[in-house]
């Protein structure tokens, strides 16, 4: 892709201090990276013009090459500028990268949450900050009853989005009957079992928020 840059915004360079010059001076845009969140257009910088003495027009474009990545969120450029003055060409190679580097994200809370046992309120929620298609496994473990009505499990999430960032974690959650025994074989013992952020009520025999 060719583009080229109207040379009118140039045009005070005849009345800079560098007019005396000799030659046309060119500062040419640093390498510029960015976030997957953002478009390639984030980037775009001109050169830096300065016309050599006696030379009235400048002709500035640039064309762009794409490389190929290893996912679709992430985009590797060299833009390849082109100032043609009165006499001269000027080139230079500019590299344009936009990365993606983040892991997705556990957007409902990743520690100890309760809930109950009629809704799956408690699954996992993802969300990948550049809209990549998510993989991975869901594993549950240590599986405990701790007293009437209320079990707790481990949920282990390791979930890589399509450019190699993984999520990986473990977090508790807690699940509620919503139609508690109303008695338990041995409170006493069943009250030391109950999860973090309940008590033990003796009314239900079971583990209340």
């Amino acid at each position: 892709m060719t583009r080229c840059i109207s040379s009118f915004f140039l045009a005070w360079a005849l009345l800079s201090p560098w007019s005396f010059l000799a030659q046309t001076v060119i500062g040419w845009p640093e390498d510029a990276f960015g976030t997957c969140e953002e478009e390639l257009d984030d980037l775009f910088q001109t050169p830096d013009v300065m016309l050599a003495d006696g030379c009235s027009d400048v002709l500035v474009e640039y064309n762009d090459a794409f490389f190929p990545v290893d996912c679709d969120q992430e985009m590797v450029v060299d833009r390849t500028w082109t100032v043609t003055d009165c006499d001269s060409v000027y080139t230079h190679v500019q590299r344009l990268e936009l990365r993606d580097d983040e892991a997705p994200l556990l957007i409902n809370p990743d520690v100890s949450g309760h809930f109950f046992s009629n809704t799956f309120d408690w699954l996992p929620v993802l969300q990948d900050n550049c809209n990549a298609a998510l993989e991975g496994s869901i594993l549950f473990s240590d599986t405990l009853m701790l007293c009437c009505g209320v079990m707790s499990f481990n949920i282990n999430l390791n979930i890589p989005d399509d450019c190699g960032n993984a999520l990986d974690t473990v977090y508790t959650v807690y699940l509620h009957d919503i139609e508690p025994y109303l008695a338990c074989e041995n409170p006493v013992e069943f009250s030391s079992l109950c999860g973090e952020g309940t008590v033990f009520d003796e009314g239900s025999g079971t583990c209340v928020l």
